[in-house]
């Protein structure tokens, strides 16, 4: 007979297996079903229920990788990608180790209009995966839409390093012809033609534009006819094919003026030839000219000194023309000015190396025009080469603050203040430069000079002798120095 007691745990056993029997009946589903049931709505459209079902679990079971992926599918399925771009950086949290959450994340954040998120995901996702050159691209766009062209600049630099295309350099080239860095541009569109792709078209109109901003019709007519022989019409077919006009125009007066020089110089032999008279018989004395052979000498004296003036006019024509832009036809040229006499002695002291008596003549030219910047420009030098490094620091400082945008007289300054400056008020000088003129790599290489000579500061010497790298073109003339100096420091 079964007792009390038995009874009592055999009613407690079965009240517990019933109990276990109906939450069984109402279980939660895995995972996977609930996955396969979020796909299968998906899959039929019914994007709201399947983020419903998600997010349900997801409220349990927070942290699933599969989920969130799931949810930030279903969320960009449904249009919302601010939230599918949340999901995806959470997933980038969730696993670490894998970068693509991170750009998946940036290309929703950009289609919901978040430039700043989607920049910053971008950058995530390169510091994981920096050889992607494609996403580097994409930023180097993502700035370009901010107007960060600077960055932008810097994005296309770190594609160009993992994937030297020439697409890439077009895209570098044109952004420093934007910048009226005509000597990068010309290195990058350059460094481009080389590269024989789908590229070096664009890349000759590059060459073409740069040269005609420079105001060298001679170098872009050049380049013109390259591209005539290798692209038929492909000119005449660009945005820049009215500019065939003004290259034809321009070469129609070089040649005018060539025409004049050789027809001067025919006169004036000519004009040689017919005022000379046949040699006198030898006699004992010269007999005493006539007045008809006076009149032929000074004839001819004055027929010399016409021809060589008009030579010397047209000389001066044709190398005007050479550095004039092209005009329209009737349109007036402005009068260029000419160097008065000191500047002009000054300056071929200077070729000559005399440089104390340059110092002397750059300061009498002063006296004719102060307020030319190169005259003080060409003052420093002579005053560098003689040895008096604060006087060609005080005068460079002149020539900058008369033309503060042009690099060269600031670039004359430094290179005056290299010895003339304590090390810590010269690397202040240089920063300054940088700050101006950000894109100029003979600036980035003096700075990272200054850290690595003067400075002792190895770390500040890499790191922008490494910037120097990625902005100098392929053939500036100190990256061989700047490549030697990382390799020993």
């Amino acid at each position: 007979m079964i007792s009390f007691q038995e009874k009592t745990f055999f009613r407690l056993s079965l009240f517990i297996a019933l109990f276990l029997a109906v939450g069984c009946g109402r279980r939660e589903p895995t995972a996977e079903e609930t996955l396969a049931e979020a796909e299968s709505f998906l899959a039929t459209g019914e994007f709201r229920t399947a983020i419903e079902r998600l997010e349900a679990y997801d409220e349990i079971h927070e942290g699933r990788p599969e989920i969130v992926e799931t949810l930030a599918e279903a969320y960009a399925a449904e249009g919302d990608m601010a939230l599918s771009a949340f999901h995806y950086l959470r997933l980038a949290d969730i696993v670490p180790g894998d970068p693509l959450p991170l750009l998946f994340a940036a290309g929703a954040l950009r289609e919901a209009g978040d430039a700043p998120g989607a920049v910053r995901a971008y950058e995530h996702y390169l510091e994981q995966n920096p050889e992607d050159t494609a996403v580097w691209r994409t930023l180097a766009q993502l700035h370009l839409e901010r107007g960060n062209r600077q960055e932008a600049i810097e994005a296309y630099l770190r594609s160009n390093r993992h994937n030297p295309d020439g697409t890439t350099q077009v895209a570098i080239g044109r952004l420093f012809l934007q910048g009226n860095n005509l000597a990068q541009a010309q290195s990058w569109f350059a460094s481009a033609a080389e590269k024989r792709d789908e590229a070096r078209p664009e890349a000759f109109l590059g060459l073409i534009e740069t040269a005609l901003a420079a105001n060298r019709p001679g170098d872009a007519e050049t380049v013109l006819r390259q591209m005539d022989e290798e692209f038929p019409r492909l000119f005449d077919r660009s945005r820049l094919a009215p500019k065939r006009r003004e290259l034809v125009a321009w070469r129609e007066r070089q040649d005018e003026a060539r025409r004049a020089a050789e027809a001067l110089s025919r006169a004036r032999r000519e004009a040689e030839q017919r005022a000379t008279p046949p040699p006198d018989p030898p006699v004992v004395a010269e007999p005493t000219p006539t007045p008809a052979e006076d009149a032929t000498r000074a004839a001819r004296r004055e027929s010399e000194r016409v021809a060589e003036q008009l030579r010397e006019a047209a000389r001066a024509e044709a190398a005007r023309a050479d550095t004039r832009p092209a005009r329209e036809p009737g349109e007036t040229a402005p009068p260029e000015p000419e160097p008065s006499d000191a500047l002009a002695r000054a300056r071929r002291l200077l070729d000559d190396s005399d440089a104390s008596a340059a110092v002397s003549a750059f300061r009498e030219a002063l006296r004719d025009d102060r307020d030319n910047p190169e005259v003080w420009m060409g003052l420093s030098e002579a005053q560098l080469r003689a040895g008096q490094a604060d006087w060609a620091q005080a005068s460079a400082s002149e020539a900058v603050r008369r033309d503060p945008s042009n690099p060269v007289y600031t670039m004359q300054f430094l290179r005056a203040a290299h010895q003339a400056l304590p090390p810590d008020r010269l690397i202040r000088e240089i920063e300054r430069a940088r700050d101006r003129f950000p894109e100029s790599p003979d600036i980035l290489f003096a700075l990272a000079r200054a850290y690595d000579e003067v400075g002792n500061d190895p770390r500040s010497a890499r790191v922008y002798y490494r910037r120097y790298l990625e902005l100098a073109g392929p053939e500036h003339p100190r990256r061989n120095h700047a490549e030697a100096a990382l390799r020993r420091l």
